[in-house]
């Protein structure tokens, strides 16, 4: 089977984690997978290419999040072109099933769809909002094969509780379970490296830095919790954009009022993220409404015994149990957030607990494994149900 991942932004995220998370698997199981990422500057090209991927570099635009009629006129311009250049590989490379994420960009799918290809239509968050809900779900019925929800308030949202016509599964990016693991050497090192005092307790995050991150929640937590407790250190891990300077700006300067600018460490992109999560006490996610869907960083975390403060946004609450392996808490409410913070930091028994839990329900739930086969179902099903669409006369 030759499986296509269609994916619309440079940077390394959530789809581009699991895309090569299972690039290995898939393959020891006669997937042959290639990927197709936007020719533009970015951290997933390399991480693709060091890994042996296939992978494709083309001009592929993206809705954005702006009602500048001039950006939306652009991407509606480009679309056709971008369409060809995906049917193109897809037939270069006899692609069985396309694979694309988020409900924004349908290129794959109509490049797909018109060569008659299987398609596997990941909603991962619930970042478009209900306007554009409205006209793109009808274009997810009409084009996919098989849908795959990111847990089941993202399905909700999306349908409004209705069964779509063709098949659907809930999902969730693995985690590898051998790689995220409790490591006090690796904590150990990580805060030696970054200059944290092995004795600290720290707050942190793994994160890229851009807005629906609610990066600025984190910060405004930090500065309630460092008014309570004077040996907490401040740790983010993720990419910075071109795009959101001025975000990041906003971000330093916050830092800096509230006093926070000795304890804070921002320790960039890492391809070793699975170092930086035991140098935490508590993981933070303080993202904002229509964001997140299963987010992975609260998966990772949870594997490698971290317990996890988590705003309730998307599907969250279906990965971190409150009160059981962290704690859900209202987004946008920087005293919530730290108030939950503080409770695991100043209570090491319930933390010790809420990661033992963590990462007993990492390896009960959210390993490679589980997550492969469910692909693997996915894929067949599109197939099937592509088939059977064609026998029945072509197109719904």
């Amino acid at each position: 089977m030759n499986v296509l991942a269609v994916l619309h932004y440079p940077m390394f995220g959530g789809p581009e984690n699991r895309t090569l998370q299972l690039s290995g698997p898939f393959a020891e199981r006669g997937v042959d997978l290639a990927v197709v990422l936007p020719d533009e500057p970015g951290n997933a090209a390399e991480r693709f290419l060091t890994a042996g991927v296939p992978t494709e570099f083309i001009r592929l635009s993206r809705l954005r999040a702006s009602l500048n009629p001039v950006q939306q006129t652009q991407f509606l311009l480009r679309l056709p072109g971008d369409v060809h250049r995906l049917r193109q590989i897809i037939r270069k490379r006899r692609i069985d099933v396309v694979v694309l994420a988020g409900l924004a960009n349908p290129h794959a799918a109509i490049a797909a769809h018109q060569e008659s290809r299987a398609v596997l239509w990941q909603i991962v968050d619930t970042r478009v909002p209900g306007p554009g809900r409205k006209v793109l779900m009808p274009l997810v019925e009409r084009l996919s094969d098989t849908v795959m929800f990111w847990g089941e308030a993202v399905e909700r949202l999306h349908t409004g509780g209705r069964t779509l016509a063709m098949p659907t599964f809930l999902g969730n990016s693995p985690v590898n379970l051998s790689r995220f693991v409790p490591s006090p050497e690796r904590r150990a090192r990580t805060r030696a490296k970054l200059g944290i005092p092995a004795e600290a307790r720290v707050m942190g995050s793994v994160s890229n830095l851009n807005p629906q991150k609610g990066i600025e929640y984190f910060i405004r937590a930090a500065h309630r919790v460092a008014a309570e407790m004077d040996d907490v250190w401040f740790l983010i891990v993720g990419a910075s954009y071109d795009t959101h300077r001025a975000y990041e700006r906003r971000l330093t300067s916050e830092i800096r009022e509230a006093g926070l600018s000795a304890r804070f460490k921002f320790a960039g992109s890492a391809t070793n993220v699975e170092d930086h999560y035991p140098a935490m006490d508590v993981k933070l996610i303080t993202s904002v409404p229509a964001s997140e869907g299963i987010p992975t960083t609260a998966l990772e975390a949870m594997a490698c015994a971290v317990p996890v403060v988590t705003t309730d946004v998307g599907s969250a609450r279906e990965a971190v149990v409150d009160g059981a392996t962290g704690y859900v808490v209202p987004a946008l409410d920087d005293r919530a957030i730290a108030a939950a913070t503080l409770r695991v930091l100043g209570d090491r028994e319930l933390a010790s607990r809420l990661g033992s839990q963590g990462r007993r329900r990492a390896e009960e739930r959210y390993g490679i494994e589980p997550a492969m086969q469910l692909h693997l179902r996915a894929f067949e099903t599109a197939l099937a149900f592509r088939e059977s669409r064609g026998s029945r006369g072509g197109s719904r």
